[in-house]
């Protein structure tokens, strides 16, 4: 069993994972995947789409304003679905 991120002692996070696999988060998506982020409202779902836009930056090969804009239509498409709560 794995133990929190905050119970390490070097924190880590799910934007950490993201950017370790981007080559394969990108390859994911780009093949037609889903990203679901779910948890607690905050910084989070503003990080972890953050990372999502770095990954699909790097590994897709464009600029970040380009990265941005597909993460978004990827949103819109309901592709990337984020739920939190407080």
């Amino acid at each position: 069993m794995s133990q929190p991120s905050q119970d390490q002692p070097k924190k880590l996070y799910v934007t950490h994972r993201l950017k370790e696999r981007g080559a394969a988060v990108w390859a994911m998506l780009e093949r037609g995947g889903y990203v679901y982020v779910s948890g607690a409202a905050g910084k989070m779902p503003r990080d972890v789409l953050a990372a999502l836009e770095e990954v699909v930056a790097e590994h897709g090969e464009m600029p970040v304003a380009d990265a941005k804009q597909w993460v978004r239509r990827a949103e819109t498409a309901r592709r990337i679905q984020v739920e939190t709560w407080a």
